[in-house]
């Protein structure tokens, strides 16, 4: 059977031709018949993050054992099958076997063993002119021995644009097409939490609606997953796809994670699969692949690899421990909805974590398994902080029995300090608020979720936050001046070991300007005012010191840091032992109305 497809880039999906082959001399790409096109010694090698054979991913998780690559050509080629490795941070490669072939159609070539360690490719050397090559897949002797069907479930509030654009793809290229090896086996079920799309997808068996209020990405992707629960066994769905609907998703991914299902061992069947985040804006960087909860130090795992580099493709899949996968992308066993339950009611962020942890179940990531996403830089906005916090508090409250209320204070004292240092006191206050809700203890913050309109709450937190604003009165080279200077700053204050509770005496007329994530307290030194922009650049909000506004806060931060210590063991229990109401549902009727 077939397990992975040779790709090639597609317009409308990742143009980064670095991801899919490299190609030396004449060799050209016709993008519309998806073939290559060689003169006389063009070469096109295959050892990039679409096209590697993962061995050790395979060997370790499935039952393939033996590969052969079967490629369709035209003219006459040298084949060289090549096994790739990683060590002493270098890229080692040696050449497993060699042909010459004259063809013109498919041919078929093995190649090796999943159990040698690093990845097979293959490089195509032309000895003429006019060959072709129009692709090819690599297949082993095993036989998919677990019977698939997909349902992908997908929250979406006012993101059209993206979403009709996948729901279209995947019509064209699996759901209406008879040879697709996932023809009748992928389903769809689109959670409307905006209320936009009537009319506008056209609903049958296998693509499904679902109107509700906005209940975040929580509530739809809970309300996804129960409908999904209620066909599954009369459909015989097996797997649960949460997806994002502001994704660039290739149909050519869902393929490839249906194949490497099929081929399972039975005791990694109930596992996760992870996707890789790939930035939307630069397509060959990755964001994140899998994460570790590390105890309540959450890190995000390869971040930023580059992945056109063959360095960082080797080491991007090596089977490690994993934590937590994102739902931009994610594969869950149908049977866990049954076993765990649905999302915790967090409206939005750390929904998947805490499901993840939930589940305590093995994480598979692959190369080639991927997703096009905006990175998070993209997105600010004050009252994601509420919702960091409060759910991030409610998570280790359950899952780390070492965090205690000191640590708890500690760990707000971090976010508290450097919106201090930055005057961002709007933010202050949505932070301590966060940790008010969550010291309410289960029960009142149980009634408060059932008791409030989750949509005019968050429309109050984003009013009360700082609001990003086009900054054109501002030439773009100050910006970049602007934000030059203030790195200077920042390495002096570091350098010097400049206290910042001193900066804040300084009466200089001076404005400090970066990134509004990535602002660091030391680049506001001595300054009045910050400009605080986007990942753009081209918008921003700014902030102004006042230091009545500032201690004010620090002394509800004081006060509410006793609270905390005083209760938050109790706090603790009371999640512990009945949070798993809020994942049934019960709860999620009651809560959405329904």
């Amino acid at each position: 059977m077939i397990i992975q497809d040779i790709l090639f880039p597609q317009r409308d999906i990742c143009n980064e031709w670095g991801l899919y082959y490299r190609v030396e001399h004449s060799v050209e790409f016709d993008e519309d018949s998806q073939k290559l096109m060689f003169r006389a010694g063009g070469k096109a090698s295959f050892n990039t993050f679409f096209n590697f054979f993962s061995n050790q991913v395979y060997c370790q998780y499935t039952t393939v054992r033996d590969i052969a690559l079967v490629l369709k050509l035209h003219g006459t080629f040298r084949l060289d099958i090549e096994l790739y490795s990683f060590s002493d941070g270098k890229v080692k490669k040696s050449i497993v076997s060699t042909a010459t072939v004259t063809a013109s159609g498919i041919v078929e070539f093995p190649v090796g063993r999943t159990d040698k360690i690093g990845k097979y490719s293959f490089t195509l050397t032309a000895l003429e002119d006019h060959c072709e090559f129009f692709g090819g897949a690599y297949q082993s002797s095993m036989q998919e021995c677990n019977p698939i069907k997909l349902a992908m479930s997908i929250c979406t509030y006012h993101r059209e644009d993206y979403l009709i654009a996948n729901i279209e793809r995947l019509r064209q290229y699996i759901i209406d097409e008879p040879n697709s090896p996932l023809h009748e086996k992928l389903y769809i079920f689109i959670v409307d939490n905006g209320r936009t799309l009537k009319g506008r997808i056209e609903q049958n068996r296998f693509v499904r609606c679902f109107e509700q209020g906005d209940y975040g990405a929580s509530g739809g992707f809970g309300r996804g997953m129960h409908e999904i629960q209620k066909i599954a066994e009369e459909e015989k769905i097996t797997n649960i796809i949460l997806s994002d609907d502001d994704i660039i998703l290739d149909h050519r991914v869902l393929l490839r994670t249906y194949r490497l299902l099929t081929l399972l061992k039975e005791e990694y069947k109930s596992s996760i699969l992870a996707s890789g985040n790939m930035n939307a804006q630069e397509r060959y960087r990755q964001v994140e692949f899998g994460g570790i909860w590390n105890n309540g130090h959450p890190k995000m795992q390869n971040p930023g690899f580059d992945l056109r580099k063959i360095s960082a493709v080797l080491t991007n899949d090596i089977p490690e421990k994993s934590e937590y996968a994102g739902w931009w992308f994610a594969c869950i066993p149908t049977q866990a909805v049954k076993e765990v339950g649905l999302p915790m009611p967090f409206f939005m962020k750390r929904d998947d974590q805490e499901y993840s942890l939930r589940m305590r179940k093995e994480i598979i990531r692959i190369n080639g398994i991927c997703v096009w996403h905006m990175p998070y830089d993209a997105k600010y906005g004050s009252y994601l902080k509420y919702y960091l916090l409060r759910n991030y508090l409610i998570i280790q409250a359950v899952y780390t029995p070492q965090f205690r209320g000191r640590q708890a204070v500690r760990y707000i004292w971090d976010i508290i300090k450097r919106d201090f240092f930055l005057y961002r006191y709007r933010e202050m206050d949505i932070t301590l608020d966060a940790a008010r809700e969550f010291l309410l203890g289960y029960l009142k913050f149980k009634d408060t979720l059932l008791g409030r309109n989750e949509e005019d709450f968050l429309n109050q937190l984003i009013s009360r936050g700082y609001h990003l604003t086009k900054v054109s009165n501002l030439p773009a080279v100050f910006q970049e001046s602007g934000i030059m200077r203030t790195r200077e700053i920042e390495r002096d204050a570091i350098l010097k070991k400049k206290s910042l509770w001193w900066g804040l005496l300084k009466n200089k007329n001076s404005v400090a300007c970066g990134q509004a994530f990535y602002l660091s307290p030391y680049a506001a030194y001595g300054a009045k005012q910050i400009l605080n922009l986007d990942a753009t650049l081209s918008k921003g909000f700014w902030t102004k010191r006042s230091l009545p506004k500032g201690l004010l806060r620090l002394f509800r931060f004081w006060v509410l840091s006793i609270q905390i210590r005083l209760k938050f063991g109790w706090c603790a229990r009371s999640y512990k032992e009945h949070c798993a109401e809020l994942t049934q549902w019960n709860f999620w009727q009651e809560y959405m109305h329904l």
